[in-house]
């Protein structure tokens, strides 16, 4: 018989009267180790269990249903505010199902537009469903759990599928945030020949502007590998022909167990021109139960610029004395032997003389009133047109 996961709806754990008790006596300040401590030896959890056996109780607690129970309890502040919500999130995950609480944590958290995954390892009659969202992928078909691509979209964005013609493990949505941004998941296997005119004709396919994030199993010191492998000298190749622009700033991706060392393995390009300035990116610090760090691509807000009209000196309300008393030109300015450096001097004794004595117009644009209202600025446009 399997073991089965039954689902149990989330209540407030329960706290017991030793915990109560130690709760008052502790100081509002002190740190919650001691409830933590306390609670590993009384709190209770559900454990699954096999079918038709009791559900048994469990007396250890992990860290994260710890610190959930003490969110709980109102001992817990809450995390500081992060900088990465509803932003991209990119992460190869080595397998959808038994990854769920991590990815329902990534969501609570930071709120993202999508995330991107990588090493799905769904087969083709599994279903999974995740509230407020939606699932768009792609399995990798060769008979059992491995590879395949994911994006997993907001609701509160909307979003359509962008169908891809290619032989590559990739799946793009078109999604608004709130301007119009393709996102595509990739997945190159490392041991597999990539043809080329697959990936050149993966970016004909997806609309602009674009950003393609993935796991791409490649070295160069590009994007901060210590070697190159001929993956990575495609890859280059592949950015420059397309004058994509590649975010990425040189953090590894990639624990190797084996040999325990740290590689860049995931890449996120776009458009250099239209896309890529308003992105950061950033590595997370916790591998998640994977072998590969989540990726953050947080959007840059721009400051909202307000047009101004340029300042113009009003000549006929200017004090004509008072600007000749000021805009003294002396011998001293023009003992120097580079004329550079006189033509500044005079320029800059004439221009201060101009701002004391000489008003300027306003920067702002008229209003509509000032100018006859709408139907006169229409008539004004038709007549210049």
């Amino acid at each position: 018989m399997g073991i089965r996961n039954r689902h149990v709806e989330e209540q407030p754990p329960f706290v017991p009267n030793a915990l109560l008790l130690t709760m008052k006596l502790l100081p509002v300040r002190q740190t919650v180790l001691n409830v933590s401590i306390v609670m590993v030896h009384t709190l209770p959890t559900l454990v699954p269990v096999r079918n038709g056996s009791k559900k048994k109780k469990c007396k250890v607690l992990r860290l994260n249903k710890i610190s959930h129970s003490l969110k709980h309890v109102g001992l817990l502040q809450k995390e500081h505010q992060n900088t990465d919500v509803n932003g991209h999130i990119s992460w190869n995950c080595r397998g959808f199902h038994n990854k769920l609480y991590q990815i329902k944590d990534f969501i609570n958290k930071f709120h993202p537009v999508c995330i991107v995954f990588q090493e799905t390892y769904f087969k083709p009659g599994d279903e999974e469903k995740i509230k407020c969202h939606s699932l768009v992928r792609r399995d990798c078909n060769s008979g059992r759990a491995s590879g395949g691509v994911a994006l997993l979209v907001s609701h509160d964005h909307p979003s359509s599928i962008i169908p891809l013609h290619t032989n590559l493990q990739a799946v793009a949505v078109l999604i608004a945030v709130p301007r119009l941004v393709t996102v595509c998941s990739l997945y190159l296997p490392p041991n597999a020949a990539i043809d080329r005119h697959d990936l050149d004709r993966l970016v004909t396919e997806l609309p602009t502007p674009f950003i393609i994030i993935g796991d791409f199993n490649g070295h160069n010191p590009i994007w901060g590998s210590k070697n190159v492998n001929s993956r990575g000298r495609q890859i280059e190749e592949f950015i420059s022909d397309h004058s994509l622009c590649l975010l990425n700033n040189g953090e590894h991706t990639h624990f190797h167990l084996g040999s325990r060392s740290f590689h860049c393995l995931d890449l996120a390009a776009g458009e250099s021109a239209s896309l890529a300035p308003f992105f950061t990116f950033r590595v997370g610090n916790d591998l998640c139960e994977s072998d590969h760090f989540p990726i953050f691509l947080t959007r840059v807000k721009v400051p909202r610029v307000i047009p101004q009209r340029p300042e113009r000196y009003i000549f006929d309300k200017a004090d004509w004395a008072s600007f000749t008393t000021r805009a003294k030109i002396t011998w001293d300015m023009a003992q120097y032997p580079d004329l550079n450096v006189v033509i500044d001097n005079v320029t800059a004794s004439i221009l201060r003389a101009a701002d004391e004595t000489i008003p300027k117009s306003s920067t702002n644009f008229p209003s509509l009133e000032k100018r006859g209202g709408i139907d006169s600025v229409r008539k004004h446009t038709r007549i210049n047109k």
